[in-house]
């Protein structure tokens, strides 16, 4: 800020600076409305899986408890190697569907996010922001900054 510039003056020209006018700002704002977008998504997305794993853990935690009941209650051993073997391979179950539900948590959050960080200049992905018309003026502006 110069001497002679005001307080107001010079918010006017840090404004102006930071976003832009005409493409350059509607492309800020196109891709700020996408980053919050994706991120509202990927914490509906992370619910969706935590409550998920919880449910499968109540599962594990009710079939350990009755396992242990029956134990206590003097099942036969043929009883508790069978009880055994079902809680076992639920737990491989269970094991196996907390893999394939991180997979899938990541795969959503990397599609949501990287069109974000990435549409800027290329057509046709989600979230691109400037017109195809724009993209050679907005690409020749940044490369001059």
């Amino acid at each position: 800020m110069s001497a002679t510039e005001s307080i107001g003056e010079a918010a006017q020209k840090f404004q102006k600076q930071f976003f832009g006018d005409g493409a350059g700002r509607k492309m800020l704002g196109e891709q700020m409305e996408h980053f919050w977008r994706a991120e509202d998504e990927m914490v509906s997305d992370v619910r969706e899986y935590v409550d998920n794993w919880c449910e499968r853990r109540h599962d594990a935690a009710k079939a350990a408890i009755d396992f242990a009941a029956m134990m206590t209650d003097g099942a036969d051993q043929s009883q508790i190697v069978e009880a055994w073997s079902a809680l076992s391979s639920g737990a491989v179950k269970r094991f196996s569907e907390d893999a394939q539900a991180q997979m899938e948590l990541f795969q959503k959050m990397a599609f949501k996010a990287v069109p974000s960080s990435f549409s800027l200049f290329l057509p046709g992905l989600p979230g691109s922001a400037a017109s195809d018309e724009e993209k050679p003026q907005i690409s020749k502006k940044l490369s001059s900054v």
